[in-house]
């Protein structure tokens, strides 16, 4: 429900802006609104509840879900406090929080658990290509 409703809103907030635009346009607007994070969500948790049986598994690609749709709201935390380089401290903030996170667990477990791994490579490559089609945009 998530995602559909998001894709919705991220899909009319577009044609809302750019109402003439071509494909390419069109794509490059839906990531820099967020878009491929929402779909991460989405993904990272049709995983983790395929592996409900597994909890280390599936409680990591949760959290990891959770940590994807922080963009926004660090977005609009940055800038309550300064209208300058908001796109680069979220990319930053989103960095920190998914190291943060993979250190701790590290730490406690004293490896590197495969969820966070790659789940959170996935969520830095999606807020890296965020950050990139906001800049382009």
């Amino acid at each position: 429900m998530v995602v559909a409703l998001g894709g919705y809103t991220i899909h009319n907030s577009i044609l809302r802006q750019h109402l003439a635009g071509s494909a390419g346009l069109y794509a490059l607007t839906f990531v820099a609104f967020d878009g491929v994070s929402l779909l991460l969500f989405g993904g990272l948790v049709f995983i983790a509840l395929r592996l409900r049986s597994r909890p280390p598994m599936h409680k990591r690609l949760m959290l990891m879900a959770t940590i994807s749709l922080l963009p926004p709201a660090y977005g609009r935390a940055v800038a309550y406090v300064t209208h300058q380089h908001v796109q680069i401290l979220v990319l930053g903030l989103m960095i920190l929080s998914v190291l943060l996170c993979v250190s701790i667990d590290t730490f406690r477990h004293r490896r590197l658990h495969p969820a966070l791994g790659w789940g959170g490579g996935l969520v830095l490559i999606s807020d890296l290509l965020t950050y990139l089609a906001q800049i382009a945009d």
